[in-house]
């Protein structure tokens, strides 16, 4: 029957991503352990960076003027030494975010967009999820439309003179070969996240308008970049 078929999906999903979940835990341990042996990051009190800042979802771009982060007197900002270790040592993509006024931004990372650039310069803004768990000092833990595509992902906030001033990441991207979800109307599509949503299995910084807003997100976006439950 549809409910018996929709409550198999719902199970399948929950026990990939807690699978996935428990790599992704163990693979932050190993980031946060190579983070910290970076050093401690430095703010620099008078020099500045200027950054082409884009909104990931809006894609709207801003000239954007940030403290230089240093770790003693390598800078912060497009290092690609420590997020690529942590890629090779996990299998992870990783990114390090420093905080602004409208977010926090992409300083270092191995994420890349649609070109194959790193997307130094992308932001997550304020009203995201994601940056609503961090400053309340929480992990954020759960699916995250990251630039392009859906990760399963862990946002870790990290601390500079005892506030939030940046995001450790690890993220790992979505893609459950689940067949029978190819095949899923929209109506089953919606009755499965209502279910995931119930169960705490399905997190999103998409999900604040409720399921209804996150179907329609997921419908609007291009084929490479569908949601695992949809794709």
């Amino acid at each position: 029957t549809e409910k018996n078929e929709t409550d198999a999906i719902v199970a399948y999903l929950n026990h990939k991503r807690k699978q996935t979940m428990e790599q992704l835990e163990n693979s932050m341990d190993i980031a946060r352990s190579l983070f910290s042996s970076a050093g401690d990051i430095r703010q620099s009190a008078d020099t500045f960076i200027q950054i082409k800042g884009t909104e990931q979802l809006s894609k709207e771009t801003r000239s954007l003027k940030l403290p230089c982060w240093y770790w003693g007197k390598k800078p912060v900002h497009y290092d690609r030494e420590l997020v690529d270790e942590i890629e090779r040592q996990t299998n992870c993509q990783a990114t390090i975010f420093q905080r602004m006024p409208q977010g926090f931004i992409r300083i270092s990372t191995n994420i890349r967009n649609l070109n194959g650039r790193r997307a130094v310069g992308t932001f997550i803004p304020n009203e995201s999820k994601v940056v609503q768990t961090v400053l309340n000092g929480n992990s954020f833990r759960g699916s995250a439309f990251v630039l392009n595509n859906w990760y399963l992902s862990v946002y870790e906030p990290f601390y500079l003179d005892g506030e939030v001033a940046g995001i450790l990441y690890v993220g790992r991207r979505e893609a459950l070969e689940l067949a029978p979800a190819r095949a899923l109307s929209e109506k089953k599509v919606e009755k499965i996240f209502r279910q995931l949503q119930d169960k705490g299995a399905f997190e999103s910084e998409l999900d604040d308008g409720g399921t209804g807003k996150l179907i329609q997100a997921l419908s609007n976006l291009p084929d490479h970049a569908t949601h695992p439950v949809i794709n």
